[in-house]
Formats: C-alpha cells, structure tokens, sequence
C-alpha cells in the first residue's frame, strides 16, 4: 500500500491524470519528464533521494533514440545498461522486464511478496535462496510462474475476471 501511495505521488507530479468510470488514474512520466527534472523534485514524491536520482538517470538514458533502438533490438542486453546505474539493482531489472515487456524469464529475485506466494504452493521454501532454488525448475518460464503465484497471492477470482471480460 505504501509503495503504492508513493507511486501515485509520482505520477501526480507530473500529469494531472484522468478520471475513468468515477476513478482517478495518472500515467507514469515519460523519461523525457524524469530526464528534464531534478532529483529533488522527484523526491517530493516520498522516494528516497537515491530512488530520485536513478529515476532521473533512468528517464536521461531513455530519453535518448539510441537507447530505445538498442533497446527495441535487444530488451535484455539493454537492461544491463539500466543496471549500471546506481540504485538499480537485479531485482528492479528483473521486475522492468516481467512488468514492462513481458519477457517470459524474467525472475525478480529476491522478492519477499512472490516468497509469501510461494510458501502456500512450496512447503519447502523457507527463504529467498529457497525460491530461487525452486524457480530454476520453472525456466523458461520463471515470469508467468511468478505472475500466477503473485495472482493466487492477491486472490485472483476467475468469475470476476470473466465478468469484467463481458463489461
């Protein structure tokens, strides 16, 4: 909920949103808005000031055409780049390429809320190196193995799925 909260925060700061069916939602920046903007103005939001500054180097590298071509060409090599910068760790990449282009092995370890997922499937997994363990048996596929545990987490019910489909 918290990270949450902060996620909007960020994304008021730089769209007034959209109101949908009595809800309001705000798009995240663009990278040419974290890239014009200073790392203090994105703190505001409630990220640390670390978290501020790889955002902003993050919307610098992706501003740039060079990086979108070379990453439209090649998605992971390009992460590698992202992950140089500081405050970008394996689980940050891991989760931009699950959650951001769907690569199918993605595996953002470390991940405590996919370890809660996973201890009502996995008896013997008592820990993250325990997960990570058992997610080597589900390659290639690590991602959606991820993604349906993370939706068995949150109660994922297929009836609603199946009425929001008819709406």
């Amino acid at each position: 909920a918290a990270a949450a909260t902060t996620e909007r925060r960020l994304c008021e700061r730089f769209d007034n949103g959209l109101h949908l069916d009595g809800r309001q939602f705000w798009p995240p920046p663009r990278p040419e808005q974290l890239a014009s903007s200073s790392a203090a103005f994105v703190r505001d939001s409630g990220v640390t000031t670390k978290r501020a500054e790889a955002l902003v180097a993050v919307g610098s590298l992706f501003a740039s055409e060079a990086t979108r071509e070379a990453f439209n060409a090649d998605p992971v090599a390009a992460m590698q780049q992202v992950a140089s910068i500081s405050g970008i760790g394996p689980w940050t990449v891991q989760s931009a390429l699950l959650w951001g282009i769907a690569a199918p092995d993605a595996h953002p370890t470390r991940d405590v809320a996919l370890l809660r997922a996973a201890d009502v499937h996995y008896p013997d997994v008592a820990d993250l190196k325990d997960l990570d363990r058992v997610a080597e048996r589900w390659k290639p596929y690590r991602a959606w193995a991820a993604r349906l545990l993370w939706l068995d987490l949150l109660g994922f019910d297929e009836a609603d799925a199946s009425s929001s489909a008819q709406t």
